[in-house]
Parts: structure tokens; C-alpha cells; sequence
């Protein structure tokens, strides 16, 4: 007898709804316990869907929500988020996705976030809004068009940039880490204990701002670059991971003349 995968999914979800979680977890030890013989492949094919349908429930982690704008020149798109992980990518035509994930270490369930999406006038508005409980995390996944500039901020979000070449891009937390990869565009980066993450291998149009009041800054930058560098920092400055140029101030030119990167 073999075990079929969509039938278990579908009872384990219907349970989920109609029972609590301590029974969640009997039910669930018991349906292994009484299973007739199956091939070992299809045990433990069943044993891993289980678990891993299992730690979702358990673990209070919602299902992504998506919600879409069409964008026009000039929007711009404003993030305020505490806690969890904000990604931020590229994508071509004029609209704007955004996908959002709640969770909560509360194995109740009845502390969770609230996520608030909505346009006003020319502003898209992302905020989350905790609870007050501990643990409760808010992620975000964001695809933007090349005509929206972006403002994030928050205590404690990691902020994860990468490939966006025309967006104007600001960023302030107060400790948490954010990472910029290949962005062209003008870019602030302002953290007042997290560190602080620049590497690029394309040559910067617009000016680039990175602080960091206690924290540290990694830059990494492709040879070839145009770009004239002043950086400080109140933890330390690491230039390509070389610890010889570690330093907490450091003034630099690369090539000819090119955009400030300061801090």
C-alpha cells in the first residue's frame, strides 16, 4: 500500500482547524503509530510532510499575502517595520508586489502582528504593527518597478537590497543589519548600531550614504570603479575585507573623479 501524499496534506489541514494543537500533536503521533506496512521510501516520504506541516502550525507562521499597485512616475513606496526580514528586488513593468508574511512564538496564536498595506495618493504605505508580544516577526518580499523610490525604517528589520539600478533608495534602523548589492541608484544606508553591508561591481550613478553611529561598514567594490570615498563609522571600516585599511574614518579615490560614497 502506498502512501499518498495529497490525501495526508488535506487531513492534517482539515485538523488543524477543528482541533487544538495539543490534540494536533496526539492525533499526529498516533496516525504514524497505527499506518499499515508501506514501502520505507513512502514512510519516510510521510514522516517528512508530516513534520513539516506540523512546524507551521505549531510555530504560529502564517502563509504569504500578496497585494499589487500599478505605480507611475513619481510614487513613492514608504516601509515601517520593526522586526523580520525586508527584501527588496527589481522587476520590469509598472507593478508593484508585495508580499508579506506574519509569525508569533505565541502557541496560541492570539498575539500576531498586523500587516498595513494601502495607497495614498501618490505614497504606497507599508506598516507593521506589533501586538506587544515577544517574538512576533513580520517579513517582507517586495518586487519594484524602476520608477518608485523607496524609504525604509524600523528598529530592528534586516534589510536585504540587491540589483536596483534606478530606484532612489533610503534606509534607516536603529540596530538592524542592511545589506546593499550592485545598487546605482542615489542610496542612504543609516544604522545607529547595525552594520552595514555595500559591495558593488557596477559603476554608481547617483552619490552613496552609509553611517553606521557604532556599528561597522564592509565595502566591497569591483576594480575599475570611478568613485570618490569618505567613510566613517563609530565601530570600524573594513575596505574588500583587508584588515590592513580596517580604520574608523577612510578617504579614498578610485579611478577618475565619479560619485561621493561618504558616511
Amino acid at each position: 500500500m502506498y502512501f499518498n501524499a495529497t490525501r495526508t496534506i488535506v487531513f492534517l489541514r482539515a485538523m488543524k482547524v477543528h482541533v487544538s494543537k495539543s490534540e494536533l500533536k496526539l492525533e499526529y503521533a498516533t496516525s504514524i503509530l497505527v499506518a499499515p506496512e508501506r514501502p520505507m521510501r513512502g514512510r519516510l516520504l510521510a514522516f517528512a510532510l508530516l513534520v513539516a506541516c506540523l512546524g507551521a502550525v505549531l510555530s504560529g507562521e502564517q502563509p504569504f499575502d500578496t497585494r499589487s499597485f500599478t505605480v507611475v512616475p513619481g510614487d513613492t513606496l514608504t516601509i515601517t517595520s520593526d522586526f523580520g526580514k525586508i527584501r527588496v528586488r527589481p522587476c520590469e513593468g509598472a507593478v508593484l508586489e508585495i508580499r508579506s508574511r506574519r509569525s508569533t512564538d505565541d502557541p496560541s496564536g492570539k498575539s500576531m502582528p498586523v500587516v498595513d498595506i494601502r495607497k495614498e495618493g501618490m505614497t504606497i504605505v507599508v506598516r507593521s504593527v506589533s501586538s506587544g508580544a515577544a517574538g512576533e516577526v513580520v517579513d517582507l518580499d517586495i518586487s519594484v518597478p524602476a520608477s518608485l523610490s523607496v524609504t525604509i525604517s524600523g528598529a530592528n528589520p534586516e534589510v536585504d537590497l540587491a540589483g536596483l539600478l534606478q530606484n532612489p533608495m533610503r534606509v534607516q534602523t536603529s540596530t538592524g543589519r542592511i545589506t546593499s548589492v550592485d545598487i546605482t541608484s542615489d542610496l542612504r544606508l543609516v544604522s545607529q548600531s547595525g552594520d552595514i553591508r555595500y559591495r558593488t561591481g557596477l559603476q554608481p550613478r547617483g552619490d552613496v550614504r552609509l553611517e553606521s553611529a557604532s556599528g561597522s561598514i564592509y565595502c566591497e567594490l569591483e576594480d575599475g570603479l570611478n568613485l570618490r570615498n569618505q567613510l566613517r563609522a563609530g565601530g570600524k571600516i573594513f575596505w574588500d575585507m583587508e584588515p590592513m585599511l580596517e580604520a574608523a574614518s577612510l578617504e579614498r579615490q578610485l579611478g577618475v573623479l565619479g560619485p561621493l560614497l561618504s558616511g
